[in-house]
């Protein structure tokens, strides 16, 4: 019997595996096809909804907006004049004149509000006067044939009801055409002398209602009112431009449902044949001001031309993703994709922060796969560690800050004796100082006159109970003083007993605490932020250096294999994970203040020019900028990208707190005086001292916040929106503490919010030169011998594995002090030393001064977890070869050397 018959194994997986992969490929094509098409209609219905709930909102606005105007221009002089000269003449049977004055002045409001006409009318009815169609002047809108016009009605309910009226749309005697009317009474020295009543000019209104903006070249606005036959089209059509209040669709019209189903007074949206017979997407719903019905809709053609493009070019991508996954699958059964794809999940698991859910082990045979493993492994436990021992820190804080709340400043107490009815017999001057009210005044009197009603009945029941069973009564109270102000109070109330064993009365000892409690308050919040500052420097330091072994076994490995192998791409998903952890540290330093500032002096002013485009881009088209730059005003030193991005993040913000109504952000600079008083109310004003500064000013319409909202406006991961977006303004916080700034906010519920952040004065006014100091150079296989100085033994190996396959002969110290040991014996073999900045038992900045008395042309490149200008701010001027920031990769540390050794 042969044994070479049949198809192997690996044939048959691979067959089987094309044939799941057409399928699949199939499926997926046909499925992603009909749910595009899905969410396309449904994009388009929710579009037409949106767009026919603004035409709706737009009318009823315009509508309240025209009669809002006509009331205020009632109450005017020139108005209440005109009427009473209009009604003397008319009474006296003279001629009916009004100045010309008057007259333009009327035009003018006619023409700039776009009415029609203005009219004024008696309360007999007769027309007194009309700024247009002059015949109208002296018809009585009570008689026949005027009695049933449009204006007649309005002109009655406003009477009868002293209130502003607004008719429908109808015909008009005289004339045939339909129009709207608003009248308002005329109301002066409580006499009532007519009303003034105006016609809506028809364009204007159909400016507002017919915006076709949104609906494509084929759609339209379709506005009607109900009639007996049917819907009473009231206004042009796209297609139609002479249908309004000419043509109506009878109720019989199948054709024609969401304009029916609008008039009768229903809301909804879906897919239906017009008037046309033509297949559409519509919205609809009911304007009650108007009695009209809103369609607003686009042919179902034109919105699906989209998806027809789309399959197209998804069928060609399938079918070319098909293609790589057959070249693929003959690859999937090599032994190295399972060790591969546990590491990558394993990657990923830690770029995403779940430190359960990775693999706790990976079997491989590759050496580097189970040292990155093992890397990724020790990572998580320290982060772990980092973790709890954050929470107890917490603890502590939160500990140290309630027993700080016990440790209240000693202040004058308010003395005040009542008799047993709580009637006041005696106060000291600290009550009167406190309270405002003089003594004199409280001496007789109930001690309720400082009562503030915060405190309900049950509150001073529980009390009474207490005193009058002889006992002391200790509580907080909130007290209202003289001027109708709110004051707090920690008081104690001791019953007087007599030798008989009877209380007389009372003595109540307070302590004005209101001071106090805003300090304690603002003094939690900054040492909460500053103790969060320093813990996420520290961890973001130290999450740097896992990440530099990480990416230095990242690249060594990557080195190893050819750019096409499997394992190439895991790598490099390695490293890209690796980049965004190195983003997060950067957050974490920016929050603590210690973020990587690359300082200039810097026209504030010119800077926001440079970047107006940008920040118009940045905010919704609703949302107008308004810059008012004084660019005289004087430099200040900042890294220009950190500025940049506070200032994208407070308009994009600004711009959020709009919405999507129509709004305003203003961005003002210019230089401020500001004494200790105005620094208390800042945030991070520790440091600063009275004097002169340039501020930026970020101010805004939009929903403001309200008073629990800025009480966490700083802490890290606050948000007010359905999803987070990282530490958001304590990173602000952190960039303007690293340039020794100060924060104020000023906002008010639904009226919008500033931000207003100051800056110290530079003395420079001008750049430096920029100099490049890492240029760079190709790589060459290096020669020499290097000293790695540094705590952390991955660290120590990573670097050592990295410099050796580079070419480079490597010896490692412990720390410092093992360091300047080594370089002591061995300094005329050692050609250049890699230095941590951070170490126990001797520092970095002391181990460089020891190596220099060695040998005082020693090289040394400083490599540190924190930003250049906080490591290495003590070796200025000290001949310091070099700084590299950690995480680096293989190249940067390649060319960080072959600079300094060339």
């Amino acid at each position: 019997m042969s044994h070479h018959s049949g198809h192997s194994l690996r044939s048959e997986i691979l067959l089987l595996c094309i044939l799941s992969i057409l399928i699949v490929s199939t499926a997926t094509g046909a499925l992603a096809n009909y749910i595009l098409s899905q969410r396309l209609l449904d994009q388009t219905s929710s579009s037409q909804r949106s767009i026919v709930d603004m035409r709706a909102s737009m009318v009823s606005t315009y509508m309240n907006h025209q009669i809002n105007l006509l009331i205020d221009f009632s109450k005017t002089h020139e108005v209440t004049a005109a009427m009473k000269r209009l009604a003397d003449d008319f009474n006296r049977n003279t001629p009916i004149t009004l100045a010309q004055q008057s007259q333009s002045q009327f035009q003018a409001f006619t023409d700039r509000w776009h009415f029609h006409n203005l009219l004024f009318i008696n309360t007999n009815g007769d027309i007194l006067f009309a700024l247009k169609q002059v015949d109208q002047i002296g018809i009585n809108l009570n008689s026949p044939p005027s009695r049933a016009s449009a204006l007649a009605h309005i002109f009655r309910d406003s009477l009868q009801s002293l209130t502003a009226q607004q008719s429908e749309f109808k015909s008009s005697y005289p004339s045939s055409l339909p129009t709207a009317f608003m009248a308002v009474p005329i109301i002066h020295d409580n006499q009532l002398w007519g009303v003034v009543a105006v016609q809506l000019d028809n364009d204007a209104f159909f400016d507002v209602a017919l915006n076709l903006a949104g609906l494509g070249e084929s759609g339209e606005i379709v506005l009607a009112t109900s009639n007996p036959d049917g819907a009473l089209i009231t206004a042009p059509l796209r297609n139609d431009p002479d249908a309004a209040f000419k043509r109506i669709i009878p109720n019989n019209n199948t054709m024609a449902k969401p304009i029916l189903r609008a008039v009768n007074g229903e809301s909804g949206e879906g897919q239906f044949k017009d008037w046309r017979g033509i297949d559409v997407i519509a919205a609809w719903t009911f304007i009650p001001g108007l009695n009209w019905g809103i369609v607003a809709k686009i042919d179902r053609a034109e919105a699906m031309e989209k998806p027809l493009n789309i399959r197209n070019d998804m069928i060609a991508t399938i079918l070319a993703l098909t293609l790589l996954l057959m070249i693929a699958a003959t690859l999937y059964i090599r032994r190295i994709t399972k060790p591969i794809n546990e590491l990558a999940r394993m990657a990923e698991a830690m770029s995403n922060g779940r430190l359960v859910s990775y693999p706790k082990t990976i079997t491989a045979t590759n050496r580097d796969i189970t040292l990155l493993s093992d890397s990724f492994q020790h990572m998580a436990g320290e982060i772990l560690q980092y973790q709890r021992s954050l929470e107890e820190q917490i603890e502590t804080r939160t500990a140290d800050l309630q027993r700080l709340q016990t440790a209240i400043e000693h202040t004058d107490n308010i003395v005040m004796i009542t008799n047993r009815d709580a009637i006041i017999e005696y106060v000291n001057p600290a009550f009167e100082q406190i309270s405002g009210y003089s003594s004199s005044y409280a001496i007789g009197r109930s001690s309720s006159i400082i009562k503030s009603g915060e405190l309900d009945s049950s509150f001073y029941q529980h009390m009474w109970k207490v005193i009058l069973n002889g006992e002391k009564f200790y509580s907080a109270f909130t007290n209202r003083n003289a001027a109708g102000q709110f004051y707090q109070v920690e008081q104690v109330i001791s019953p007087i007993i007599n030798d008989n064993s009877e209380i007389t009365g009372f003595v109540s000892v307070q302590r004005d605490v209101t001071e106090e409690k805003k300090q304690q308050e603002q003094l939690e919040h900054s040492q909460r932020l500053e103790s969060l500052g320093v813990l996420a420097g520290g961890i973001a330091h130290d999450f740097n250096n896992l990440l530099t072994v990480i990416m230095g076994h990242a690249s060594l490995a990557r080195c190893h294999c050819s750019k096409d192998a499997p394992i190439a791409i895991n790598l490099k998903q390695i490293e890209e994970a690796s980049e965004r952890a190195t983003e997060l540290c950067k957050q974490m330093l920016d929050y603590s203040g210690k973020g990587s500032f690359m300082i200039i002096p810097l026209n504030l002013s010119k800077m926001i020019l440079s970047i107006t485009e940008l920040l118009h881009v940045s905010i919704s088209k609703n949302v107008t900028l308004h810059c008012h730059l004084n660019d005289q005003i004087p430099h200040i030193q900042a890294d220009k990208a950190q500025m940049q991005q506070v200032i994208m993040n407070l308009v994009i913000n600004a711009s959020e707190a709009i919405g999507e109504k129509n709004g305003h952000i203003t961005i003002h600079t210019g230089t401020i005086d500001v004494d200790k008083e105005y620094l208390k109310s800042t945030y991070i004003n520790e440091s600063l001292a009275p004097g002169r500064y340039v501020f930026m000013e970020i101010s805004d319409d939009g929903c403001g916040m309200d008073k629990q909202t800025l009480k966490k406006l700083y802490d890290p991961f606050f948000t007010t929106k359905f999803t987070g977006r990282g530490l958001g303004m304590s990173a602000i916080l952190g960039i303007i503490r690293g340039h020794h700034g100060a924060i104020k906010v000023y906002s008010e519920l639904d009226k919008g919010s500033t931000f207003k952040l100051i800056l110290p004065i530079s003395e420079q006014t001008e750049s430096p030169s920029e100099t490049i100091d890492d240029k760079t150079i190709p790589f060459k296989a290096g020669h020499g011998r290097i000293l790695v100085v540094d705590d952390e033994a991955s660290i120590r190996k990573s670097a050592s594995m990295l410099l050796k396959a580079s070419g480079y002969e490597v010896c490692t110290a412990v720390d410092g002090h093992d360091g300047v040991e080594l370089f002591a014996r061995e300094h005329q073999q050692i050609d250049l030393v890699l230095l941590d900045m951070t170490m126990p038992r001797m520092d970095g900045e002391t181990a460089f001064r020891e190596m220099r008395r060695i040998q005082s042309n020693v090289k040394v490149i400083l490599s540190s977890g924190y930003n250049e200008q906080d490591a290495t701010i003590h070796f200025s001027g000290k001949g310091l070869a070099g700084f590299l920031q950690k995480p680096y990769r293989l190249e940067s540390l390649q060319q960080k050397i072959q600079q300094v050794l060339s």
